[in-house]
């Protein structure tokens, strides 16, 4: 693979998630983070941004901001900032994905030889089953969809432990994700 190649970028390039429980509280220590590392890719959960909330506060000079706020409560929400040199390189779109009361953004990344899925999401420790059922679903969709996939976030499921050796949990929404996986 040739690194001047545009789907070799993807895979050369950094890239960063976080949570931060609210990104405009937090702008500028992330921001300062950012003019340092220079990160591709940004992905944010838990950004508590509203649709009041104006894209000049939170915009990072350099970069292209995709966002999907909570909608009706507080807390919540993900973004996605792509650098812009990306988006000279591809075509971006957002792809639907409409999942009940979990924050699930994705985008497309394509071009003539390459194309990229990559996803935020945001679920609460307090959704509901057909919530959960739906976005793994929606998740499975897109891992038969895509063969380069990338998923970032924030599941809430702390009886979850990596390297997952056993698991001691009756939560159904649980075997839903390992079935995912």
């Amino acid at each position: 693979m040739d690194a001047t190649e545009p789907s070799a970028f993807l895979f050369l390039c950094p890239l960063m998630y976080c949570n931060t429980a609210s990104l405009y509280a937090k702008f500028n220590e992330f921001s300062a983070f950012v003019l340092v590392n220079k990160p591709s890719f940004i992905l944010v959960s838990e950004t508590w941004l509203n649709p009041k909330l104006p894209v000049a506060l939170i915009s990072l000079s350099g970069y292209h901001l995709f966002r999907k706020d909570r909608q009706f409560s507080r807390g919540g929400g993900v973004c996605i900032y792509v650098y812009d040199h990306v988006m000279f390189n591809f075509t971006i779109t957002i792809i639907d994905t409409p999942t009940l009361n979990i924050e699930f953004l994705v985008i497309k990344l394509s071009n003539r030889s390459f194309t990229l899925a990559l996803g935020c999401i945001y679920r609460a420790p307090s959704t509901d089953f057909e919530s959960d059922s739906k976005l793994f679903d929606i998740i499975s969709n897109l891992a038969n969809d895509y063969t380069n996939l990338l998923i970032f976030g924030d599941f809430n499921m702390p009886d979850l432990s990596w390297p997952l050796t056993t698991l001691v949990s009756s939560n159904p929404s649980y075997w839903l994700l390992l079935d995912v996986l």
